[in-house]
């Protein structure tokens, strides 16, 4: 026997106030402003999302990795070029960089010494050229001295001749 049924429902909505303590609040606050750093922190904590994370970013690398070799034709040149570089990089290689870096040390202490030495070059013709009027002063001095002890010395001759008694003509 079917019989009907009727039913009468009622629904009542209130608000409702939920509270939070001091640190949920800060937490969902930093949540909502620091974005990246909330995420890695949640990674940090749940171990789950965190391997979860990881596999997904193995899938994203493979894919890529497919991608690229796929547009490529099949030749992985990232691959090719990293063994090319290892294999260019032999012991007389590094031995080589070795020695043009010590060479180019060297070179560059030379030019720092003569740059200093240039530098002290420059000073002393500075130096030379605002004592100039000294030094031409200094010259002067020292041929005058030369002139007054030349005249004395004439001096003496004269007046010694004319002290020495001379030889009589008669």
């Amino acid at each position: 026997d079917a019989g009907e049924a009727s039913f009468k429902l009622s629904v009542g909505l209130t608000a409702v106030k939920v509270v939070l303590s001091r640190a949920e609040l800060t937490s969902r606050v930093q949540k909502m402003r620091r974005g990246w750093e909330s995420k890695l922190e949640d990674l940090q904590k749940d171990v789950n999302a965190r391997e979860q994370f990881e596999d997904r970013v193995k899938q994203l690398r493979d894919d890529k990795r497919k991608h690229m070799l796929q547009m490529h034709h099949g030749v992985d040149y990232l691959q090719r070029n990293m063994s090319m570089t290892l294999e260019g990089y032999s012991d007389n290689k590094s031995e080589k960089m070795i020695r043009q870096a010590d060479k180019s040390k060297e070179r560059h202490v030379k030019a720092v010494e003569i740059q200093q030495d240039l530098e002290k070059q420059q000073e002393q013709q500075g130096i030379a050229w605002l004592n100039r009027g000294e030094g031409r002063r200094r010259e002067r001095e020292l041929q005058e001295m030369e002139d007054r002890q030349r005249e004395e010395r004439v001096e003496r001759q004269r007046q010694w001749l004319i002290r020495l008694p001379g030889p009589g003509f008669a």
